[in-house]
Formats: C-alpha cells, structure tokens, sequence
C-alpha cells in the first residue's frame, strides 16, 4: 500500500507541474439523464481513445489550443463527433439519442462492436436485445438471451441456468448493482429472478477478467440497473401467460430520483381452476413467485452519486392432499403436506465520486442470503390415535461485502484502478430434521443430520490493474489480485495474475489474447427436491479445496460500422483444479456434520474450443449466428475408476442464428433456430432379474457414456407496436416456442420391472401471448 501511495504522489506532482490541459466530463441518454457506461470515446486525430466509467466520466489530457476531434459511441445510441479546442482545464457534458427513439422501431438487435473492445473475451449486451429474442412463454429473460452468445450454454430446455466454456452454474460470479446473487431462478428454472426490465447494461466476461473482478471460476456477469428518470415519471406494465410486471421511475425531487419494478406470478389461479371437486382426494397446490427491485439515487453535483439499491426474489410452494374413510365404526384421516420456501434477498449501498481530475473514486456496501427450506408432513389418524411423520431440510448463505476502489488517469496512454475487497460469509449448507409421533405406543423420536451449527469464513482480496497504450495500436491490461481466505482453523492465499492484449491491426480489425488465473472459494452442489432444483452453498476446507481456474485465449476481431457487421472467431483452453462433485453415501450417518463425505472432491477438468460469432445490421433487418465447437471433460479419482469422462453440459456442437425483421414502424417478426449435440448421459450397459422379480438392477459402465440425440428447434415472434398521440407505447407479442413441434429429448427414465429406458421430453409446440403498455 506504500508503493502505491508513493506512486499517486509522485504522479500527482507530475502532472500538476507539466504543461498540459485536461478535457473531461460526462456522457448521458438525452431521453432520461441515464449516464452511459463504457461508451468509446475516441479522437480521430490523434487517435487518443479512453471509455467512459460506471459514472458515465472520461477525460483526455491534452495541449492547451490542441484541437481534438471526438467521436463517441455507444451501445444502442447515435454516435455524434464534436471538436474542441481549450487553453484550460474544461468539463463537458455530452448527451446520446437513442436509436430506438428516434427511428420509432420495434427492437434493434444490437452488441458493442467487438474490434474496439480493449478486453477479449467481454460482450456488453443492451436491454434491447434481450427484449427482442424470441423467448421461452413470451417473458424476455436475461438468462436465457445470453444463451445464444457463443460459448454459453443453456444446460436443459426451458431453463434459466448458464454454463460457460464447460464450467459449472455456481462458478458464474452474477453481480446486480455490486449484489452477490446466489441463486438466479424461479419455479426451478422456467424464469430468471432477473427482471429484464429494470436492466440498463450488462456486461459478460467469459475470460480475461480483470484483476477487479474474482471468486468464481468462469464468468462475470455484471448487470446494472437504470438510475431511473431525471426529468419526467415513466412507467411500464407487462402481461404474460406466467407472470406479470410493473415498472415505475422519475424524480422525487431535485437531484433525487427513483425507480421500482416488481413481477408475480398466477400459477395459485391456474392450479384452483385445475382441481377436480368430484375426485375423493382432497387435493390443493400452490405456488407463488414475485420478485422486486427498487433504486434510489441521489446526486448532488456532477461528481458525486449515491445509490441505495435493494432486491428481493421468493418462491413459495404448497401442495396438499388428504383421504377420509368412514365405515364400520371406523374412521381413518390420511394427510400429506409439504411446502418449499426459496428465498433471495439482497442490498447495496454505493457512493461515487470524482475526487480531482484525474482520480475517481467508488465505495460499495452489499449484503446478499439465499435460502431455502422444505417441509413433508405425513398424518395418519385412526379414530383419533394418530401417528406423524416430519421431515424438513434447510440450506442457505449470508454474505457482506465492502468494496473500494480507484481508477486514476494518469495519461492519455496509462490508466492506474485498485482497489480492496472485503466478505464475510455464514454458511448453513444443510439442516436435515425428521420427527415422528406415535400415539398407539407413546414413541417420539427426534433427530437431526448434516450441520447443526453455521460455518463462518472470510475472503480478503486486494488487486491492481495497469491499462497501458504501448501505442496507438497496441493496449495492454496487466494486473494482478491478490486473495486471502480463512475458515475456522484453515488459511488459504493466492495470487491471481492478469492479462489482455489488444493489438489493433487496422481500424476495422483486431487481435487479442489474454491469459487468466482465478481462484473460487465458495463451493456449490445442486439437489433436487420434488423436481426442483436448489443450491447448497458451503465453504473451502482442509478437505474441499478451493477452485482453480486457468485460461488462454486468443481471437481475430473485425468490424465495420458502416456496414454494420461484426465478426470474430476465438479459441479457447481452461484447464480446472478440485472442482466438487456429488457421490453417494455409504451410509445415511456418513452426512452428519461433514459435508465431504458425500462430496467427491479434488476433481479436474479441462475444456478447449473454438467460438465463432457474426452480427450484420440494415435499416430492415438484424441477423446474428453464432456456433460453438468445444469438448469438455473431468475426472474424480472416486468416480469412473479414476478415468476421464465427459461433462454432463459437453455439447460437441452448438448453433444458433437469430433475425429481427421490421416490417414497419408497427409490425417485426423475430426468429430463433437453435440446433446443439445432445447431452450426455449416463446409460447403463446391461439389466438382470430372476425369474420372480425378487432383485432387479442395472449394469452400468463408464460416466456419461451416451449422448441423447441432437436438440433442436425453431422459435417465431410477432410484434405490434403502436404510440398514442400522447406518446405512450402498447406492444402485443405472439411468441410460439419450438414451432415446428420437435419432440427433443432431455432426459432418460427407467422401467425397472422390464430395464427398458425411455427418453422424455419436456415441451413441444408451446403458443403465448403477451401485452406490454409504457407510459
């Protein structure tokens, strides 16, 4: 820390005693006085180039009188070139159209051009694409939008999981406004907790993750939330066949301003209207999911912005069902209930500021839980003696962090950020509780498995990143993350080095390359609880390692804005140390307070590709193709015999084309057409049985031996937009999902009386509408 205080001195006296000038300010949406994240500020005469931070700040050091021509661009806005020229120290501010406002369309599909982007591996991803991709049940979902980038995959049909370049679902580090979130789904995966909505920005990091981000071993997601409106109240409702939304923002006062969103769901209406009066079961099931986030910022002046944001997601779950006979003096009352809660929550409270021309400053506070919990209750009561079965579980993780950091621009060419990180964890990762009563014979019996008391553990993180010009052509981010990480009488530290090189061989094309350490903490197991899925988080032991992650990759980058075409190809290595896996247990008490016996640990895996990625763009028309050639494998010494085996998500083959065709300023059709090599399972090689059926069992071989045939559908979307006089905005969307009725198999059951196996299906032909009104 006194190396880097000595530098920021020495730095600042060198610039305070040359003869130079600084040209700064802030770029903004002229709609709603949102600022513009990572916008491409460029001078095209000395070809100066620098982007704007997460408070929409640039600046550029110059001569005094030297005449600049700055063209800036963003990400779904107009680019415009202004020139200036100055004998001092000048703040501007610069505001962005829209393209969407202007042109009065339906949906541009649009990415940041790749070929400029000072980092290989980042795609930033605006709101409008993800509302433009036709979607599962009509609901544009982050989730499943950012499947159809080249190396994500979605994992099974109609879920909201990703995986990255073969890593697992919880090695996916998903930031909203700096929260942690632990769990991204509702109803076991069908929606994200995400509401696109309320999204202004998100950026993806497959590889080459700065320094400034670390604790999951394969991708960044970084989402930010609008500000909400500066200057007017705006609002937005939706309706779908799921679930429906409300979207509200404006200001609250001067320099105050707020934005809400808030989604639920009717699945208690749907499963009311499915119950049968006349059946001699009494059957009910319910469930219910919202989810809310809320954002207040306050802004005093330019240079200073607070932001309080919270979030909250719930699933809640309840089903029952009961059977009475009378007969004979005798009556009989047979019960059966469960509930499922799945909870999460999160916080943050951020300050930015500029603290002098060249140093920009950023403190973050959040607090993330996830949890969740189950419940089956069985009664039987016969004439009044009852006996009762109670099994429940519970599962969840706490998490507080502070983060600050500085980004100085010391020159046009040398751009110093770093920061420190601190979080402190509480793990719950399983509390297993089951009681039964009988009342024929007086016996209460009680007991508990899995972890009694909560695991505590803290992660420390300190990191430095050098942005370097080597020259107009050539940049270069160097940095380096430094972790500490203690659990009860266990230590670990690690450093993390980082690098991304990008050399700008024309202006249309580029070539990059990185090279990424990342180490992974907080480990995470998948269960299913009647068939839906939940996460059990726990912290790195003596015996559960911590992840480790290293990358290369390199890739070819070529974009031509005047023809609005994109293109780039990128291959890819990672190779992963102690990865987690589930195995079973010898017995039921090898899972009391100690997770690693169920645990196969200490895994690798390694996973290599090649991704390849094309957008092009006309006044009618957006096409995008992506395909993915990859192989991922792993291998347990406690599983396959020590043998390498594929991923569950290997998928060989994965291709994806996406069109938004505008008829006219009312009406667009949208398309989808997917095609993947189907997933690997684990088939078995054999079935034997004795003539009386007494024993049946399976003969299997190795993991994942087989792959279900190839998945592939075809998505259609159609669009009606129309604005009032009063400038509000009605949308109706037909989506049809899987239209030409393909019935892909995702996964395999057993008959175990015959051993022959069926392949299933979840969806086919699935027709939904929706309406949507902005005013």
């Amino acid at each position: 820390m006194r190396t880097i205080v000595s530098f920021l001195f020495i730095a600042f006296y060198f610039c305070a005693n040359s003869q130079k000038i600084v040209i700064n300010g802030y770029l903004k949406d002229s709609d709603n006085g949102e600022a513009l994240l990572y916008a491409s500020c460029y001078d095209s005469i000395s070809s100066m180039a620098t982007t704007t931070n997460s408070m929409g700040y640039f600046s550029f050091e110059i001569s005094p009188n030297q005449i600049i021509a700055l063209k800036i661009s963003h990400l779904g806005y107009f680019p415009i070139q202004i020139e200036i020229v100055s004998s001092k120290d000048t703040m501007i501010s610069i505001c962005l159209t829209p393209k969407l406002e202007v042109l009065n369309e339906v949906n541009v599909t649009e990415f940041a051009s790749f070929n400029k982007q000072d980092i290989l591996g980042k795609i930033s991803v605006s709101k409008s694409t993800i509302q433009s991709i036709p979607s599962f049940v009509g609901i544009p979902d982050l989730m499943k939008a950012i499947t159809f980038l080249p190396g994500i995959s979605g994992g099974r049909e109609g879920y909201s999981n990703i995986f990255v370049r073969g890593g697992d679902r919880g090695q996916n580090l998903i930031l909203l406004d700096g929260i942690k979130l632990y769990n991204t789904n509702h109803v076991g995966g069908l929606l994200s907790v995400i509401n696109s909505e309320i999204i202004k920005q998100v950026d993806i990091y497959k590889g080459g993750f700065p320094a400034r981000y670390g604790g999951r071993a394969s991708s960044v997601i970084d989402i930010y939330t609008m500000d909400g409106n500066e200057d007017k109240i705006h609002g937005k409702f939706n309706l779908g066949i799921l679930s429906s939304g409300l979207l509200l923002e404006g200001p609250m006062s001067k320099n105050w301003n707020f934005v809400v969103s808030g989604r639920t769901s009717y699945f208690n209406l749907l499963g009311d209207l499915m119950k049968n009066k006349e059946d001699e079961f009494n059957q009910s099931f319910k469930y219910t999911i919202y989810d809310v986030n809320g954002k207040v910022t306050w802004q005093p002046n330019v240079n200073h912005k607070i932001s309080l944001s919270i979030f909250t997601g719930r699933d809640d779950q309840k089903s029952s069902e009961s059977y009475t006979n009378w007969g004979n003096g005798h009556n009989e009352v047979n019960s059966d209930a469960s509930k499922m809660d799945i909870n999460t929550t999160g916080v943050s409270l951020l300050y930015r500021a500029k603290l002098f021309e060249k140093l920009y400053a950023e403190n973050l506070f959040s607090y993330s839980k996830y949890s969740n919990n189950s419940n089956n209750t069985v009664v039987q009561s016969i004439n009044n003696d009852s006996i009762t079965a109670i099994v429940s579980s519970f599962s969840n993780i706490e998490d507080y962090t502070l983060k600050s950091r500085f980004d100085y621009y010391h020159s046009n060419s040398y751009t110093i950020r770093g920061g420190l990180e601190t979080s402190y964890y509480q793990f719950l990762p399983g509390l297993h509780q089951h009681t039964y009563k009988n009342q024929y014979i007086d016996i209460v019996n009680e007991g508990t498995i899995g972890f009694v008391n909560r695991l505590n553990s803290l992660e420390v993180a300190a990191y430095l990143e050098n942005e370097i010009d080597l020259s107009t052509k050539v940049k270069l981010n160097l940095g380096v993350r430094s972790v500490s990480y203690f659990c009860k009488d266990t230590s670990f530290f690690m450093l993390e080095p980082r690098l991304s090189l990008r050399w700008l061989v024309t202006d249309e094309l580029s070539l990059k390359a990185n090279f990424t350490m990342i180490n992974q903490f907080n480990h995470v197991l998948v269960n299913n609880n009647y068939g839906f899925e939940s996460e059990i988080w726990f912290s790195a032991t003596k015996e559960l390692l911590p992840q480790q992650a290293s990358q290369a990759s390199v890739g070819l980058f070529y974009g031509n804005s005047d023809m609005d075409f994109d293109l780039s190809i990128e291959a890819y290595y990672k190779k992963m140390n102690n990865l987690q896996e589930y195995r079973s247990p010898l017995l039921e008490e090898d899972n009391i307070d100690n997770i690693s016996n169920i645990v196969a640990s200490n895994g690798i895996g390694k996973s290599r590709g090649f991704e390849f990625f094309a957008k092009k763009g006309c006044s009618k028309i957006n096409l995008n193709l992506n395909y993915t050639l990859s192989w991922s494998d792993r291998k347990f010494e406690e599983l396959n015999n020590g043998s390498w085996f594929p991923y569950i998500f290997d998928r060989r083959h994965d291709f994806s084309f996406v069109t938004i065709y505008n008829i006219n300023n009312k009406y667009s059709i949208g398309t989808n057409f997917i095609y993947t090599t189907g997933a690997a399972v684990s088939l078995p090689l054999g079935f034997s049985k004795d003539d009386d059926l007494v024993y049946r069992y399976y003969v299997y071989g190795s993991i994942n031996n087989r792959k279900l045939p190839p998945y592939h559908r075809l998505d259609l979307s159609l669009s009606r937009k129309t604005i009032s006089k009063r400038g509000n905005t009605s949308k109706w969307s037909i989506n049809i999902f899987n239209a030409y009725a393909r019935i892909n198999p995702v996964y395999v059951c057993y008959d175990s009386n015959t051993g022959k196996i069926y392949q299933k299906s979840l969806f086919r032909i699935l027709p939904t509408i929706s309406y949507s009104y902005e005013f």
